[in-house]
């Protein structure tokens, strides 16, 4: 077994890895936001023979445009959290491990040894 003082020096410099490791990943992911400007529609208009081509084209677009646009629920939760949910994510896979960990190593034998059931 680990003393307390070597585990709190061990947990310090653990964390000081985790906060100086998510300093730099923000850094690195952090970028000017990419702005697109829309296209302004024609001042002209056209004859009306090419309005009903340009229509199909369009619906076919919107279609391809949503199609391409679907993305799955876990996909988006991963770009929207960013480098915040890994640091969450890490931080509960680490506590799930210990929870277990901990109710694996806690047997009737260490919660309640015999000498002090004896006792009691």
């Amino acid at each position: 077994m680990m003393s307390s003082s070597v585990r709190s020096k061990r947990l310090a410099w653990m964390v000081l890895l985790l906060m100086m490791l998510t300093g730099s990943a923000q850094t690195l992911w952090m970028a000017a936001p990419v702005v697109m400007a829309q296209d302004e529609e024609p001042a002209a208009e056209e004859p009306a023979e090419e309005k009903p081509a340009k229509k199909a084209k369009k619906g076919d677009d919107k279609k391809e445009e949503a199609a391409h646009t679907e993305e799955s629920f876990v996909w988006w939760v991963i770009k929207t959290s960013g480098p915040i949910g890994a640091v969450l994510l890490g931080l509960s896979i680490y506590f799930v491990n210990t929870a277990t960990r901990l109710f694996i190593e806690l047997r009737p034998i260490v919660a309640m040894p015999p000498d002090l059931l004896e006792d009691i």
